[in-house]
This record gives C-alpha cells, sequence and structure tokens, in this order.
C-alpha cells in the first residue's frame, strides 16, 4: 500500500537523482561538443560502396572516440497484402538480404560490426556470409543471434528504421557521405576521410589525436579522386559560394516491362529502383502473354523476363554514361537492364518448359550455407510430406567445367616476353570440373548425386545428416556411406562425372554462380534459398499459387 512516507523518500531519491544529472549534463555536453558526425549512406552490393566502406570504416575506427558515426542503407518498401513489409533495392534480393544481416550486426554486435562489414567486403557475392563474421572474431552465439535477427520479423522492423534515414534526405547514390550533415566531396580512402573528419574537430576547438598527423602522410600517398562514383542517382556535391546548384529537371521517357504476370512469384524488383533513379520516367509493365509482349520479347530476341526496356530519351538523364557501364546496354532503338549479380536475377526461363510442382535445387555440397539450407529443406518435406505428395526435386551441383588440352606441347621459352596465338587454346573435348572448394567438393558432389540417382532419396537425406556434421573433415564421408558396388561403381567411374558435368551445363545456362538457389517448376527462378517463401510454395496453399494453377488449367504459364 503507498503511504506518505513513501512518496517522501521517493522525492528525496528523485532529487538527488536531479542534481546527479545536473552535475553530469556540463561534461555530457563537452563530450558531444569534441564529437564529430559522419553518416554513410551505401547499398551492400555496390562495388562503389565497398570502397567506400573499406576507406571510410578504418577512419572511423582510428578516430573512435571523437566520431559520431552512422551507417544508413538505401532501399525501399512496400507493404504486402499479408501485412508484412516487402524491401526492394536497386541490387535485388541478396542486397536487401545483406543489408539486414548488416543492420542486424550493428544492433546486437556494436563494437564488432564495422570488422563483420570489412570482412564480408572481400567476397560479399559468397552466399556464406558466416565465414566473414568468424573472420571478424563474432562468436558462435552472436552469429546465431545475428541469424535468427536477419531472417526475423527484429530484422526487417530494425531495417525499416534504417532505410528511413536515406528517403528522408532523398539519398538514392551509394555512397553518399556526409560530414556534420554537409555533404563530403573529397576522395573516400582512409586518409583523405580521416583528413576531412580532423578538420571538423580542429573547427569544433577539440584536441588532435594522433592519428590526425598521420592522415596527412596517408593522403599523400592515395588518390584524390572517385567522389563522384556510386550506383543510383546522382551524388550531392558541396555548396558553391553558399548557394546550393538546383538539381537538373529529370528526363520525360518511358520504360516498358514485360513479365509474365501470370506467375505471382515474378513480379519485376527493379520497378522502386526505377522510379528513384529515373524520377522523369513513366513506367508500365506488359504482360508476356499478350500481344505487345509476345512481339517485343520477340523483337529484343529475350531468354529470360522480367524485360526493361528503356526508350533513347534515356541518353539524355544525367547519370546514364554511369549506368551504361554496369546496368544498360543497346538494343535496336532501345536500351534493356543486363541482369547479373549487380543488377537483378531473372526469374522466368522462357525457354525451358514448364514441369508443374517441380522443384530443382542447386547446391554446393562443402558449403555451410548450403548444408543449413538441406537441413531446413529436408526437416520440412518430412514433417509436411502428407501435404507434398505431388512434389518431385531433383539435387544439383553448382560446378563449371573448363577445357582441357593433354596434346598441345608446352610453350618455348626464351630470353624476351613470348607472342601467344589462339591457335594454343584447347581443340579437344575433355574437360575439368571446377568447384569453389576445389576436387574434395568435386568428389563429395559426386558421391551425393550417385547417391540420389541410385537410392531413394530417404538414403541420401540419412547421408547429409551424418556428413553436414563436420564438412572439413573428408574422412567423414567414409563414416557416414559404404557404398555396394553399383554405386561404387557411379562415384568411381565414369557415371558421376557425366552427372555432374550435366548440373555443370544446367548452371552454365542459368547462369548459376551461386549456390544455395532453387528453380521452381523448370521455368520460374532462380531464386536465393530465402528469397522467397518456398514452404509455401511447395505447399502449393498460397493464394498466388492457387491463382497460377487456374491460369495453368486455362492453358496459360507454360
Amino acid at each position: 500500500m503507498m503511504t506518505w512516507a513513501n512518496v517522501s523518500r521517493g522525492r528525496t531519491g528523485l532529487a538527488a537523482l536531479l542534481a546527479l544529472l545536473a552535475a553530469l549534463l556540463p561534461a555530457q555536453a563537452e563530450a558531444a561538443a569534441s564529437k564529430v558526425k559522419l553518416d554513410l549512406h551505401v547499398m551492400s552490393l555496390c562495388p562503389y560502396g565497398l570502397k567506400a566502406e573499406n576507406g571510410v570504416l578504418p577512419a572511423v575506427k582510428s578516430l573512435a572516440k571523437q566520431v559520431d558515426f552512422n551507417l544508413y542503407f538505401i532501399g525501399s518498401s512496400t507493404t504486402g497484402a499479408d501485412g508484412m513489409p516487402q524491401f526492394r533495392a536497386l541490387h535485388g534480393a541478396p542486397e536487401v538480404a545483406e543489408n539486414i544481416r548488416q543492420v542486424c550486426a550493428m544492433k546486437l554486435s556494436p563494437d564488432k560490426f564495422m570488422d563483420y562489414i570489412l570482412e564480408r567486403n572481400k567476397a560479399v557475392h559468397a552466399p556464406e556470409w558466416k565465414d566473414a563474421a568468424r573472420a571478424a572474431k563474432l562468436s558462435a552465439a552472436q552469429i546465431a543471434k545475428m541469424e535468427e535477427c536477419a531472417n526475423g520479423p527484429q530484422g526487417a522492423a530494425w531495417y525499416s528504421k534504417n532505410i528511413e534515414s536515406s528517403q528522408a534526405r532523398n539519398v538514392n547514390a551509394s555512397p553518399t557521405v556526409f560530414i556534420n550533415d554537409a555533404p563530403y566531396t573529397r576522395a573516400r580512402t582512409q586518409g583523405w576521410v580521416t583528413l576531412a573528419l580532423c578538420d571538423a574537430l580542429k573547427a569544433a576547438g577539440a584536441a588532435l589525436p594522433a592519428a590526425c598527423k598521420e592522415a596527412t602522410a596517408l593522403a599523400a600517398n592515395e588518390k584524390a579522386t572517385g567522389a563522384d562514383e556510386g550506383c543510383g542517382g546522382a551524388i550531392p556535391s558541396a555548396p558553391s559560394g553558399g548557394q546550393q546548384a538546383a538539381a537538373p529537371a529529370p528526363t520525360a521517357f518511358d520504360i516498358t516491362v514485360v513479365a509474365e504476370q501470370s506467375c505471382k512469384l515474378c513480379a519485376p524488383t527493379l520497378l522502386n529502383s526505377m522510379a528513384v533513379l529515373h524520377p522523369g520516367a513513366k513506367v508500365r509493365t506488359v504482360d508476356a502473354d499478350s500481344k505487345e509482349g509476345q512481339e517485343l520479347i520477340k523483337t529484343h530476341g529475350a531468354k529470360t523476363l522480367p524485360l526493361y526496356i528503356l526508350d533513347s530519351k534515356v541518353e539524355r538523364e544525367a547519370n546514364f554514361q554511369r549506368l551504361l557501364q554496369s546496368a544498360y546496354y543497346k538494343s535496336r532503338d532501345s536500351y534493356l537492364i543486363r541482369h547479373g549479380a549487380n543488377n537483378f536475377f531473372p526469374n522466368v526461363q522462357l525457354a525451358r518448359k514448364r514441369m508443374p510442382r517441380h522443384l530443382d535445387v542447386f547446391l554446393e555440397s562443402l558449403s555451410l550455407a548450403s548444408a543449413q539450407a538441406e537441413q531446413d529443406l529436408i526437416r520440412f518435406l518430412i514433417e509436411d510430406e502428407k501435404n507434398l505428395k505431388d512434389l518431385t526435386i531433383s539435387f544439383h551441383f553448382v560446378v563449371s567445367e573448363s577445357a582441357v588440352d593433354k596434346t598441345a606441347a608446352a610453350p618455348k621459352s626464351g630470353s624476351s616476353v613470348r607472342a601467344a596465338t589462339l591457335a594454343e587454346l584447347p581443340r579437344g573435348t575433355e574437360t575439368a570440373l571446377v568447384s569453389s572448394r576445389g576436387d574434395a567438393e568435386i568428389r563429395e558432389d559426386i558421391r551425393q548425386l550417385c547417391v540420389f540417382q541410385h537410392k531413394p532419396i530417404g538414403t541420401l537425406f540419412t547421408y547429409l545428416a551424418c556428413r553436414n556434421r563436420n564438412l572439413g573433415d573428408a574422412q567423414q564421408a567414409q563414416r557416414c556411406l559404404q557404398p555396394a558396388d553399383e554405386l561404387k561403381n557411379c562415384i568411381e567411374k565414369t557415371e558421376g562425372k557425366n552427372l555432374l558435368r550435366q548440373d555443370a551445363k544446367l548452371a552454365h545456362e542459368l547462369e548459376l554462380s551461386r549456390a544455395p538457389v532453387f528453380l521452381w517448376e523448370n521455368r520460374y527462378g532462380p531464386f536465393s534459398f530465402n528469397e522467397v517463401d518456398w514452404r509455401n510454395l511447395l505447399r502449393g496453399s498460397t493464394p498466388s499459387q492457387q491463382a497460377e494453377g487456374k491460369n495453368s488449367a486455362a492453358g496459360k504459364g507454360g
């Protein structure tokens, strides 16, 4: 029960607390005044953004006590039919995933997130991000929390809040840098950024640390250019004579997007990015099954969808030349967006015949990311077996082939550099299989293909559950599998290699360089493993699948 005595003691405690706060405020104000704020806006898969991070982050780390550093991502979001946010980024779903992962690292491991980003930037397109986390000295528990965050509602909520800062500033170019809220337009190397931070500290009357003296020598060995390079829109420039130059009026032109509208998985992912990059453009979507859609596909020789067609007036855009280098190419009297890891992945393979309710899974047998995908998929298939009776599955491995020439003589060496000719290129048909993790992964790929080819799928699942416990130990395969003659012949003779060569051909046709991914119904994708809700996709229970099924029954979609 509350009494007056309790209230009196509460007031005394509150007064003491206020007095303590009053004593602390001057010190806190002084500390805040001696700090400089640096805001960096990036896209995690933009090569210029990565280059900027590799300069800015070491500069910030060298002045950690003097810099208030904020990292913001550039993206957009809409609300889906289920009420959940749906995110978009210039470089597609893989960039959204990495953006969210880095936001989770910032929130959960603030003392190590910069180390994670610097490590991740060494191989940012590799699907296995945990290698970078371990290299940054994140513990297993921290990595697990980071993964849970990135795949759950907390990561989505934090990321949604993060991208609001770029939207509020109308920032759409990666990288964009502000120091004390003013655009920074010098080189984004460690030395030049450190010098700019030190200038801001000096202007605030703060004592300069040793890193400021070292920065002068560092900057002297760095290029002072590169601040105008970026992905997306125009880079903010410094005010001239106290006035910000007026931005040129956006160019009005048409963007036509051809998409297979009967496939609800296949919504174009760059519509928001196009609106940001080209605010004057009028964007319209055309159904691939329509007469116009078929004519556009034929005119531009499209083999995949979506097809983004920009009319020639895009040439008047200020950032057109930069985008032409990496994203656009000429086709007839228009420009198309080049698909690929830095732009977008196609989601409809026009030349492939549709196989209803079939799933192709592409893996790398010694990759931790593939092992996790296998574990998630197997658990789902077993637990939901009753709803998946009509589902068929094929397993493939992401490998490539390189020609081997055993007949050509070694080139002669001499005292000067020789002149090579194209006649030295291999002319035979023999090929070598190449995988990300070398011959050990090739052997494991073959082993798993042979088990899948000759045994019930449950045998493969049992083997994977055992093998994936220790991917780094080649002997684990022998402990998990004692092949009978038929299986042994497949693994050790030509059948296994021939199966893997078929996978190499398929990976080449689909332009796959990453795993785990899947292709749905031999036509839709490839999708990164967690890019879409594959569980409901396989169940066939989502409204989109039901709609697609109706279209199929009507003779569409295949």
